[in-house]
């Protein structure tokens, strides 16, 4: 097996990993508030991520860059996973994977702003977004407290893939453990004296599997599939998220779209991957 088809396998498998997170997220947000999730989420992270960071202490010393970059980049992340799982509690989990997935478009719109280089294929992409957001509402077309809540996320995440792309760190394990580490700071509400919580073996397991599987093994699995096919491919690979979110939903959750929500689906998807491929070939250019 030749490097670029194993990269293409790794990069399906940690996008599929990823659409799995969002009927799970919804099964854990049930029955628990997003601070809970949040908070343990990072937790059994730590146990792969403490020990990486240990050794690499020891092994490289600390690198105050990738510290510094780590910690606002995980800013970004907390707050990210915060607001999505908050959300989905009050909307579908195939609902936020979509609007999480325009987290795309707000990237390259932001950075066609601080460039000042707006174009008319970004003002597609945008339009498209809106449109399928739209028709992804309720039927009186307004947006739902998790939607919106989601969309918020989204604009989280486009941040902190922004922070990845421009700050400055040059030690990956440091950077990537400080920021997967940083949501720990939600485990703070425990501290609160009419705060009670208490988790189902479901849960555990669930949240187990978001924070080591979905959180620590996809990040690695990212980097390594990424240095062995072009962005363009990854680029391609990583919008079948929500297709996969939206059939493990309708598999296990029972899920399904009408015909509008599913054309503001298909509509988003669309706009995405296009928003994808003009970044791409704009990179290519320079």
């Amino acid at each position: 097996m030749n490097n670029a088809l194993k990269g293409i396998l790794i990069l399906f498998a940690i996008t599929f990993l990823w659409g799995t997170s969002f009927p799970v997220i919804k099964i854990v947000v049930y029955d628990q508030s997003p601070f809970i999730y949040t908070g343990f989420r990072a937790l059994f992270s730590s146990t792969v991520l403490v020990p990486i960071l240990i050794f690499d202490f020891a092994k490289n010393g600390l690198d105050k860059n990738s510290i510094k970059a780590g910690i606002l980049t995980g800013i970004m992340y907390s707050l990210g996973i915060f607001f999505q799982g908050w959300g989905t509690q009050y909307t579908s989990a195939s609902n936020s994977a979509f609007l999480t997935s325009t987290s795309v478009i707000i990237v390259i719109v932001i950075e066609t702003l601080l460039k000042k280089k707006f174009s008319k294929e970004v003002a597609m992409a945008g339009l498209g977004a809106v449109i399928g957001v739209y028709l992804l509402t309720d039927t009186s077309g307004d947006l739902t407290t998790g939607d919106l809540l989601v969309l918020v996320s989204a604009l989280f995440w486009s941040l902190q893939i922004l922070f990845i792309s421009y700050l400055k760190f040059d030690n990956y394990n440091q950077f990537v453990s400080v920021m997967l580490l940083f949501p720990l700071v939600f485990l703070l509400s425990l501290l609160r004296k009419d705060y009670s919580a208490s988790l189902a073996l479901s849960s555990v397991i669930w949240l187990a599997y978001l924070g080591i599987v979905v959180g620590v093994l996809s990040s690695y699995g990212q980097v390594v599939g990424q240095r062995k096919v072009s962005a363009s491919i990854s680029a391609i690979i990583y919008q079948m998220e929500p297709l996969f979110a939206y059939i493990l939903s309708y598999l296990f959750l029972g899920e399904s779209y009408s015909l509008k929500k599913g054309l503001g689906a298909i509509i988003i998807f669309m706009s995405c991957l296009y928003a994808s491929y003009y970044k791409v070939k704009k990179e290519n250019q320079v």
